[in-house]
Formats: structure tokens, C-alpha cells, sequence
């Protein structure tokens, strides 16, 4: 009986033992895991402040190119220089997602945007 007592805590030594090394193991995983979260966390946080700089940028092309009307910005420029700034403008702003209503009657567009979620618009 004491030889099955004594096999049986080896047994659970080994077990425990064993289960030891993948908790340590497991641990290991997790602090690296940690580690490539926060350098991922920074890359989201710069690719975001890229995409706002690049919002407000486009932005400010189109109102700086483009004739104000109550319907919206005038897309269609007269001056060539002009145009490939604007065509970019919302080329961009459609790829990040932002709405734009367009104007069935004129070459207009209205850009639906918060811009209190961008921290860049308002500042030169």
C-alpha cells in the first residue's frame, strides 16, 4: 500500500511540477503579448493622428480652393492648378470615411464631419 502511496504523490509531484512550467510559461507569453500591445497601442495612436492631420488637411484644401455656397462646397474649379489639389482632397476624405453629400443639381459637396473629434481643426 505505502509503494501506491508513494507513486502516487511522484505522480502528482510530476504533475505539479509540470504544471508549474506552463503556468511560468504562460506568464512569459502574457508579459510579451503585453509588450507587442503597447508598441501596437503607440503605432494606432500615430496612425490616428496621421489620419487627423490628413482629415484636416484635405479639409482645408477643398474650403481654401473651393467657392462656399449654401449647398456646399464648388468642386468643379476653374483654375487647373486647383484641381488635382482638390481631386485628392476628397479622394482622401472618401478612402478615411468621411461623409460627403453630393449635389445632384451642382458639382457640390457638404462634408458631414465632427470636427470637435479632431484635435488639429481650429489650430494653425
Amino acid at each position: 500500500m505505502s509503494l501506491n502511496l508513494e507513486q502516487e504523490i511522484d505522480r502528482l509531484n510530476s504533475k505539479i511540477m509540470m504544471l508549474t512550467r506552463d503556468l511560468d510559461r504562460k506568464h512569459r507569453e502574457c508579459a510579451e503579448l503585453q509588450k507587442q500591445l503597447s508598441v501596437l497601442s503607440e503605432h494606432v495612436l500615430r496612425d490616428e493622428w496621421i489620419v487627423d492631420y490628413a482629415v484636416w488637411q484635405a479639409i482645408h484644401d477643398l474650403e481654401s480652393r473651393c467657392r462656399h455656397y449654401p449647398t456646399g462646397l464648388e468642386i468643379k474649379v476653374q483654375d487647373k492648378a486647383n484641381s488635382v489639389p482638390v481631386e485628392y482632397a476628397l479622394k482622401l476624405l472618401e478612402l478615411v470615411g468621411v461623409e460627403m453629400v453630393k449635389n445632384d443639381h451642382f458639382p457640390n459637396v457638404k462634408i458631414i464631419y465632427d470636427r470637435s473629434q479632431n484635435p488639429l481643426v481650429g489650430k494653425s
